[in-house]
């Protein structure tokens, strides 16, 4: 800073001084810091970003860390949801991560920003109903690095996964691998009752516990390229097994009722013994990424395979009549295929962009059970299908206003295949348009954002599957090949003003897919699970919610509400099922001096009314302390998850004539430890998005 020296002279009597003249001096001052407190969080569009780099977020660990603090993310066994959106597409820097471990391998110093997007466009899949995009900090550094992770979980048993990730940058090359490695076992414990009521009533109550043994390895191997500054290709292949041994025991009470009175009973024990393998599974990409003046280019194409045999065992024992024990064996084969590709071509229009591209996807998969000792047919399905796609939209922005518009046409041929002969009532052609909107604009200090969506939500492929599963003598499973589609239109607004945040959004369903219960050829003691069309369904959610920093301290309440619009018949009669779920969430983050992270979240969901079914509620607390070393190269991370273990499922369905109970507790209460040490590190460069990704997740 520029100023003047200082200027002494003694007062004259005549008071004057005459012309004074003084010196320039330049002066350093000390450093100056500005500091402000700016939302973590903006509202961008149709899209939530938050800001991760340089926050308490970046702190954390793990981009699975960053990701289960985000506002309207929730996280449950390494799992994802977007509130009310259900589980979302996740992208790392445009490269869709088709794997947790991706996450964990992401270090969450290494994220720039996250967006929550909760009405995808017309380039993602008429399917996907929300997305989270990952950006990271641009990579620096060449030569070897190395990501090194592993985490020890203790509940009822122990679990371990490691996870190491190996590359080489030189130049425009990256080189890279990683394996993957799981083993554990997991207690499981499950109560089923069931009333059955007509002329006769039949009480059926179920209590179960299983033991599930996993082994899994995977390794993947890729390279990716970067040459003449905007063209980048790469290719990637990953190849694994997937092993599994469960071990189910419990006791089966059925009792037949007649006008109230006990008329008969039977105790049946059984112990089920069941091994599964997946092998090999195998996946591939290759991608190119690249500009021509002001046009991108975005191609991928995709091939996934897997094969997975089972063979159960089962014995059952009935204590009131020992001629009634059976032994059950069975077998299932599952093989799947898929081959896709994608196209995405964007160029500048006017105020904003044009985006045009097309997608196809090509999917073949079958089903093969037999059955020895129970009276269910032996079962052969075969599922081709083809799905061709294309899509336009366009982004403009005038002034503080961004309207975005766009529309996707999807063409499905759907042929099922019932012991090698063509079902054609099965068999389907579809040809749909789906439309989105999205309009969004800031008025006074509040921005606002509307969008409207059309989707769908297509059966899974074992929903389909009209093959007979054997659970027990008194419970089977299926599919059910004749399942339609779901059409859901989907309007949303959003609006968020200083750190405050908040979302209305309202879906309607035609041919909503429900579970359904009925009797398995009319015999009112064999119960068979499967799903059913059901014509209209509504479902109205709110979530409003904070994000301030106070200090050290980052907490984030929500509160959010869904309520369902929905009458179903039971018992002959009309059931309104429209209590709502309320749900509290409050997540705090503590960013302590010498390196410390602390989390403490609390969760709490009231009972309410989801689909044809009841649910209880349920409270769930969880802890997180972390602490790193060596410049963040070496991090502890100590987990204690769902502490009061009260977190388990409750549900009641109701269905016909028939009501059931279940509970299932999934053993979520569990300690967790983590290592990690990394050098070298930074994202990869690999561009690769993928290609019929909402196919995968049908398989």
């Amino acid at each position: 800073m520029v100023g003047y020296e200082d200027y002494l002279a003694p007062i004259a009597l005549t008071g004057d001084f005459g012309t004074i003249t003084l010196k320039e001096s330049s002066v350093m001052l000390d450093e100056v810091v500005v500091k402000a407190n700016l939302p973590t969080t903006r509202l961008k569009g149709n899209a939530m970003v938050t800001s991760v780099e340089n926050s308490v977020l970046s702190k954390l660990g793990t981009a699975n860390d960053v990701l289960s603090h985000l506002p309207l993310v929730s996280e449950s066994d390494g799992s994802f949801t977007v509130f009310g959106k259900g589980t979302p597409l996740i992208y790392i820097n445009g490269k869709l991560v088709r794997s947790s471990t991706e996450l964990q391998q992401l270090s969450s110093e290494n994220i720039r920003s996250v967006e929550v997007v909760t009405n995808p466009g017309a380039q993602y899949s008429s399917e996907v109903q929300s997305v989270i995009r990952i950006k990271t900090i641009p990579p620096k550094g060449e030569g070897f690095g190395a990501n090194l992770y592993d985490q020890i979980s203790a509940s009822h048993f122990a679990r371990n996964t490691t996870d190491i990730s190996l590359n080489y940058r030189h130049n425009g090359l990256e080189i890279f691998g990683n394996g993957y490695f799981y083993f554990g076992k997991r207690n499981n414990k499950n109560e089923a009752e069931m009333l059955t009521y007509g002329d006769n009533t039949l009480h059926q109550f179920i209590n179960a516990e299983s033991d599930v043994k996993a082994n899994n390895l995977y390794g993947k191997l890729g390279f990716s390229y970067q040459f003449l500054e905007n063209h980048s290709i790469g290719a990637y292949y990953r190849i694994g097994r997937e092993r599994d041994d469960v071990h189910s025991y419990g006791i089966s009470n059925v009792s037949l009722y007649t006008q109230s009175e006990l008329t008969s009973t039977d105790e049946i024990s059984y112990d089920w013994l069941n091994k599964g393998i997946v092998r090999p599974v195998q996946e591939a990409n290759l991608y190119y990424n690249g500009s021509f003046g002001k046009l991108d280019v975005d191609f991928n194409a995709d091939f996934t395979q897997s094969r997975g045999d089972r063979s159960d065992d089962q014995f059952e024992t009935n204590a009131n009549n020992p001629d009634d024990d059976r032994h059950i064996v069975s077998a299932g084969l599952k093989k799947s295929r898929l081959l896709a590709e994608k196209l995405i071509l964007s160029y500048p229009v006017w105020k904003g962009s044009i985006e045009v591209g097309e997608e196809y996807t090509n999917s073949r998969l079958n089903y093969a059970n037999t059955y020895e000792g129970v009276p269910i047919d032996n079962s052969l399905t075969d599922i081709h299908e083809d799905n061709i796609a294309a899509f336009a939209s366009l982004s403009q922005t005038f002034g503080v206003v961004n309207v975005s518009a766009g529309l996707r046409y999807e063409h499905v041929n759907y042929k099922y295949f019932e012991n090698n002969q063509l079902q054609k009532d099965q068999s389907k052609n579809y040809n749909n348009f789906f439309p989105t909107f999205s309009l969004s604009a800031p008025i006074n200090k509040v921005n606002l954002s509307f969008s409207f969506t059309n989707k769908t939500r297509r059966p899974t492929y074992r929903q389909l599957d009209g093959g007979i599963e054997y659970i027990n003598r008194f419970s089977y499973q299926c599919g059910n090949p004749k399942l339609q589609p779901t059409k859901i239109y989907l309007f949303q607004l959003m609006g968020m003003w200083k750190y405050f945040f908040a979302q209305v959004s309202v879906n309607h369903e035609t041919d909503a897919i429900f579970w359904k219960t009925s009797a398995y050829k009319d015999d009112p003691a064999v119960k068979v699970m499967s799903f059913e069309n059901v014509p209209h369904y509504t479902q109205l959610q709110v979530a409003i919610g904070a994000q301030p920093t106070i200090g050290c301290w980052k907490p984030q309440p929500v509160i959010g509400m869904m309520k369902q619009f929905y009458t179903t018949t039971y018992r002959g009669e009309k059931l309104s099922l429209g209590k709502p779920f309320f749900s509290f969430t409050l997540e705090n983050l503590f960013s302590l001096p010498k390196n410390w992270t602390l989390g403490a979240d609390f969760q709490f969901t009231t009972a309410g009314n989801g689909q044809n079914t009841f649910m209880k509620p349920t409270n769930k607390i969880d802890l997180l302390v972390r602490k790193s070393f060596l410049n963040n190269n070496l991090s502890l991370t100590l987990y204690a998850t769902d502490l009061l273990n009260n977190y388990p499922d409750r549900t009641t369905m109701y269905s016909g004539d028939i009501m059931t109970y279940t509970y299932n507790q999934f053993e979520s209460r569990s300690i967790r430890f983590a290592v990690r040490y990394k050098f070298n590190t930074t994202r990869s460069k690999y561009r690769g998005t993928g290609a019929g990704e909402n196919e995968k997740s049908r398989m």
